[in-house]
């Protein structure tokens, strides 16, 4: 051993990437058989990369470890799982089948993607310290922790009762993956976190995992043997493409994943005919922006249209996970709205007549009528309020808007207990904008309206307004939103989401007075002023 080479290895070190040298001859050998094509001292994240970029990945032992050494090769024939082979052994499927009705041995499971990374990879760690292992040194984890906040390596965890029972952490580059190492605390759980990964992988396209060793476990999980020369290939190819939006599929549950890439384990559904009369909704995958989130369509009668059927897709998700403040955040702006205790979007067959709407609030200006809006209703005094129970004083309110304002309309014939559960609970950061008369009005601290609004990360979303019918010329409705908007610009929030818009729809096109107002169509947001609302193209899904 030399300080330059190492059984004629080249030692480089680690703060020099562009110095790495891979693996260049590949032999033709049955026994995996691992040869260092060059030595690093010490360890970094852009090393990392570069040797995965040339095939070569760390193996150190305990030796080389206490010498602050790091040899990188390969080992040959090379392992690969392939995302479209993923093979369940009978015992396998019943734990996966448990898993799709998020379950384990009765107890309630979660598998999710990039949920704190460095709690599954600290577990990790002990787990195989705990069993003897000795590769994964205190330097690799801060590597790898260095990794995922550069976007490049991953976790999956499963949870079971609340509890990390197991996972797994992998690196990315471009759209090839690195399978690093695998734990579990309960009995299959880093097989089930396995199968979830090979799952999203084959619906975002990412075909190959890098396993880097064969073990037993993989290899009954569909892992394969290819020579150097067709893994050369493969990684250079994947890793020159574009990769995945790793930022937006943080925190993702992949159970849907899992679902889609294995129908065969789904309880049988009914028949497509039996389907629209079912009072069991629908689950599928739906695209939202760059997710693919599980959805299950709920069908009824439309609220504008009687002779058309509704399709709302829900994001099945308990109202008390935090996942749904996140995928709120994430989803407003892909046409997902709120509505009490869960997160839904439109998704009918053959119409797209309700069209998502925002406002655009550092752009927004006023026009003369809303300016003179603002200055009759200036004496209102405003209260910000936490969402809590519906008051008597809000029931009684409500119940003359809806009498005169929607006579006809089913909001206007819902109790008490319905306007609660409907309007007045939530599972998200819900406000209540009161608006009363003010001390020099002839009957003062009047309430005159009160505005619902989900305050997100960086937008506000008007839920529900109802007013004071009594009063038409203070344009109530109008000087509601405009508040909405100015509450949004005082609290440095972007944009005001309005709801569906339906063109041509009586009572629907005063949203358009609020501009500029983009719309959502083909996933883009667009100014509303240059939309054709043309009919042929509304009634086409």
């Amino acid at each position: 051993m030399s300080d330059t080479t190492i059984d004629g290895a080249p030692v480089i070190d680690a703060a020099d990437p562009s110095a790495f040298v891979g693996p260049s001859a590949f032999p033709s050998v049955t026994v995996p058989t691992f040869r260092p094509s060059c030595w690093s001292r010490g360890i970094s994240p852009e090393l990392v990369l570069e040797g995965y970029r040339q095939g070569a990945f760390p193996w150190p032992d305990r030796y080389s470890l206490s010498q602050n050494l790091y040899p990188w090769g390969r080992l040959f024939p090379c392992t690969v799982l392939r995302a479209s082979h993923l093979h369940l052994s009978h015992s396998l499927k019943k734990r996966v089948r448990d898993a799709l009705a998020g379950h384990y041995c009765g107890h309630p499971l979660s598998i999710i993607l990039d949920c704190d990374f460095d709690e599954v990879i600290d577990a990790l760690a002990d787990h195989h310290r705990e069993n003897g292992g000795t590769w994964i040194s205190d330097d690799m984890i801060g590597v790898w922790k260095a990794l995922h906040r550069e976007g490049h390596a991953h976790s999956v965890g499963v949870w079971v009762d609340g509890e990390l029972a197991g996972g797994l952490y992998f690196t990315s580059v471009g759209r090839m993956l690195y399978g690093e190492s695998m734990f579990s605390n309960l009995t299959d759980v880093s097989k089930i976190a396995l199968a979830a990964l090979l799952s999203f992988c084959r619906l975002t396209h990412q075909p190959v995992i890098d396993c880097q060793m064969a073990t037993r476990h993989i290899g009954l999980m569909g892992s394969e043997h290819v020579s150097g020369d067709v893994f050369m290939t493969i990684n250079r190819q994947l890793t020159e493409l574009e990769p995945f939006s790793w930022h937006q599929a943080r925190n993702l549950s992949l159970i849907p994943f899992l679902r889609a890439a294995n129908p065969d384990l789904l309880p049988r559904q009914p028949r497509p005919e039996q389907a629209k009369t079912s009072l069991i909704p629908e689950r599928r995958l739906a695209f939202a922006g760059n997710l693919m989130v599980e959805v299950a369509a709920v069908r009824s009668p439309c609220n504008y249209y009687d002779t058309r059927i509704s399709t709302m897709e829900v994001i099945p998700v308990s109202s008390s996970d935090p996942q749904v403040v996140l995928l709120y955040n994430r989803l407003i702006d892909t046409g997902f709205r709120r509505d009490s205790g869960y997160l839904y979007r439109l998704g009918c067959e053959n119409c797209r007549r309700c069209i998502p709407t925002r406002i655009d609030v550092e752009s927004f200006r006023p026009d003369d009528t809303m300016r003179r809006t603002l200055r009759r209703n200036s004496g209102l005094v405003m209260t910000e309020l936490p969402l809590g129970e519906l008051t008597d004083e809000q029931y009684a309110l409500y119940k003359r808007y809806q009498k005169v304002r929607h006579k006809d309309g089913t909001m206007g014939r819902m109790s008490r207990t319905d306007v609660g559960k409907v309007l007045f609970s939530t599972c998200v950061d819900t406000r209540i904008l009161e608006f009363r008369s003010g001390p020099e009005d002839e009957n003062p601290n009047r309430l005159m309206m009160v505005c619902i609004i989900d305050r997100l990360d960086g937008a506000v979303s008007a839920v529900y307004t109802f007013y004071d019918p009594d009063e038409p010329k203070l344009s109530l409705g109008t000087f509601g939103i405009l508040r909405e908007i100015e509450y949004a610009r005082e609290n440095g929030l972007r944009y005001v989401y309005l709801g569906y818009w339906l063109p041509g729809y009586p009572g629907m096109d005063y949203k358009t007075r609020f501009q500029p107002l983009s719309v959502l169509w083909d996933g883009k947001w667009v100014p509303q002023t240059s939309f054709s609302a043309d009919p042929r193209i509304l009634d086409q899904a």
